[in-house]
């Protein structure tokens, strides 16, 4: 495949992603309004392709056709190829695909962390190369936050996302709230890489009580450790208490009802032994966009939103 062409496949990913995410903020009408509008104008009826139509068959359904691009012998290709060649070698006829969660019910993971040193530098080794490739969300974190913003980091692992982000924003200072000093020994050295160990401090602490007065930060943010948390709410809470009045919170992680093909796709891309178990118990303790939706509807936020993309999920808010 030449390089134009991986370019444009690349790119669409990007657009799908972008516009899946808006879509988001819409009601399923809005969505089907949006997805007949855009047939009409570019004179396309396949409502599989588009991310509206994607988002309302999901929850009525269980639908779902997902734009991931990935290698396979040498050459890119859609997922929702493999997908379709996948249930038409079955013999499958109809318009719904099998999308039950590879776990049915959640299993909690350690609420500890990762305290060993081996474990710690190859799972620095593995956000090393996420960042990268630009699979963490810094982009979408900046956009949510301005110059000389105080931040906190729940659950920093070794720093990149944070540290991104100071790179990324003007006179903006980073605190890292970690369970883990081994992950804080990396973190920190990784923010002296960056140069940015002025703007950067790393506390060792439990999230279900930081230690943090009221209205300290302009944001929080978390990514990946959702799933680790022991008593989700409570961590919440204690993000929107230490938050200022208008403060904004942007946490990701990964799902459990990830499609098989996604799931199978992430687990394989995991290339030492220990990751990709820890990965598989991170899928087995995350949570489904319903389920997050109960745990946090009467938590205190003046606006908070759970939203699902093909590989995990983002709860927006503010206090």
């Amino acid at each position: 495949m030449s390089q134009p062409e991986e370019w444009i496949l690349h790119t669409e990913e990007k657009l799908f992603g972008f516009l899946e995410s808006r879509m988001a903020h819409l009601s399923a009408d809005e969505q089907l309004l949006f997805a007949d509008l855009c047939a009409r104008f570019t004179g396309v009826s396949d409502s599989g392709s588009l991310s509206a139509s994607i988002q309302s068959l999901r929850r009525e359904t269980g639908f779902e056709r997902v734009p991931l691009i990935f290698q396979r012998d040498g050459r890119l290709i859609r997922l929702e190829e493999a997908v379709d060649a996948r249930y038409a070698s079955a013999g499958w006829k109809g318009d719904r695909m099998n999308t039950t969660p590879i776990v049915e019910s959640r299993i909690p993971e350690t609420s500890d962390g990762i305290q060993d040193e081996g474990t710690t530098e190859e799972y620095d080794r593995m956000q090393r190369g996420l960042r990268d490739e630009g699979h963490l969300p810094v982009h979408e974190l900046t956009e949510c936050t301005q110059a000389g913003d105080h931040a906190l980091e729940v659950g920093p692992g070794p720093g990149y996302l944070g540290l991104e982000w100071l790179r990324h924003t003007k006179e903006s200072h980073l605190t890292g709230l970690e369970i883990s000093p081994a992950m804080i020994a990396i973190a920190e050295r990784n923010a002296r890489e960056y140069r940015l160990s002025d703007r950067a401090v790393y506390t060792e602490g439990n999230a279900l009580s930081m230690p943090f007065s009221d209205n300290t930060f302009d944001c929080a943010f978390s990514n990946g450790s959702l799933h680790e948390w022991e008593d989700a709410v409570q961590v919440f809470s204690e993000m929107l208490r230490v938050l200022r009045p208008g403060g904004g919170l942007f946490v990701s992680d990964l799902r459990r009802d990830l499609s098989p093909e996604i799931f199978g796709y992430m687990r394989d891309s995991c290339l030492e032994p220990e990751i990709r178990k820890g990965f598989e118990t991170s899928v087995r303790a995350s949570y489904t966009q319903e389920e997050l939706e109960t745990l946090l509807e009467d938590i205190g936020f003046s606006r908070l939103q759970v939203i699902a993309h093909p590989y995990g999920l983002v709860v927006s808010g503010e206090k």
